[in-house]
């Protein structure tokens, strides 16, 4: 156990070096998040102006927010649109979005408001599928001389597929598993009325959902990293196959370095989350440097969760790094 902990020290440790040296992409992917970011915020823009116009409502909006308005524009938005709510100001966002993240995005997979969100969230998945694939290379490979485009190019395919892989795991775990839990949850506490025992089966229910789901998380991070460390070698399905359980086997060999390094990472995440809430202005303060202040404080909140995911991406490959003079190959990852 005690090297356990020496040898996660060491990779987040080598990681948080090749993060700091990779400074310049870390910026491009926000430019790129950013941009992306943007665009959708027109279309927001286009619907809340339109919606207000020179209205009364409008002059209202000036002075405070209008829940009379926001009642009658939330019932005819759609796409993009329905992530406009008062909670997406300065904390409200960040509290939001972990509220939708716990719930599972019950909204995405069970046909609500939100599943019309589902073509922003391919862009963005597809973006962020070509990004972590120069991330990861350059992690493992940080002496090679290619770009960190090429790099990206290179494993897009294999990052694709082995996420796919990962989608298809977590949509089985929020959406079947989920609604059956659900069911079964409901059925036991249908003549229940202490509320204690509501809250112990719901918690239960929650654990069981996301260990399942960090389990996932955990396996498709590490593969992609596997994929990364056999570039060169010719990409088929049974090579995912095999990646996909190579990284499967090394979790299972590894558990405690594996957490050990996730934990370490999450609660680093978390105390960014924790920092960012404490410091943000609060929705009601609308003056201009409330404004121009909640939005510096928002982009450095960004590149900074960005560097936590790299960290994590350089922590995995400094974890799996093989003995100095071998090599992996795909013959190796089939027999490993």
């Amino acid at each position: 156990m005690g090297h356990s902990r020496i040898r996660t020290a060491s990779a987040l440790g080598q990681g948080a070096r090749e993060v700091a040296r990779a400074w310049r992409y870390l910026l491009g992917a926000h430019a790129w998040n950013f941009a992306l970011a943007l665009c959708l915020a027109v279309l927001v823009q286009d619907a809340v102006r339109a919606s207000l116009g020179s209205s009364l409502a409008g002059d209202r909006m000036k002075d405070s927010w209008d829940s009379l308005w926001y009642a009658s524009f939330s019932t005819h938005t759609n796409g993009v649109v329905v992530t406009f709510r008062p909670s997406v100001s300065g904390a409200g966002a960040v509290l939001d979005a972990l509220d939708t993240f716990l719930d599972g995005f019950g909204g995405l997979f069970n046909g609500g408001a939100e599943a019309s969100l589902w073509p922003m969230l391919a862009v963005y998945w597809l973006s962020w599928s070509f990004l972590s694939g120069g991330f990861v290379s350059l992690f493992v490979a940080p002496d090679r001389e290619v770009g960190f485009m090429s790099r990206a190019a290179r494993l897009f395919p294999r990052f694709l597929t082995i996420s796919l892989a990962g989608f298809a795991g977590y949509a089985l775990i929020l959406g079947w598993m989920r609604r059956g839990a659900d069911a079964y949850v409901a059925s036991r506490l249908r003549d229940v009325s202490d509320e204690r025992v509501h809250f112990a089966w719901t918690l239960g229910e929650y654990v069981a959902l996301w260990t399942l789901v960090m389990i996932v998380n955990v396996a498709v991070d590490y593969a992609k990293v596997f994929a990364a460390r056999t570039a060169d070698q010719p990409w088929s399905p049974r090579t995912m196959l095999a990646v996909l359980g190579r990284s499967s086997r090394f979790v299972g060999r590894h558990v405690l370095g594996v957490f050990a390094l996730y934990l370490l990472t999450g609660l680093l995440g978390l105390f960014l989350m924790g920092l960012y809430l404490s410091i943000v202005p609060g929705a009601l303060d609308s003056t201009s440097t409330a404004i121009l202040g909640t939005f510096v404080i928002g982009q450095a909140y960004v590149l900074c969760r960005i560097a936590i995911r790299c960290l994590f991406y350089a922590g995995e490959a400094a974890l799996t790094a093989p003995v100095p003079g071998a090599s992996l190959s795909i013959s190796q990852v089939r027999v490993a």
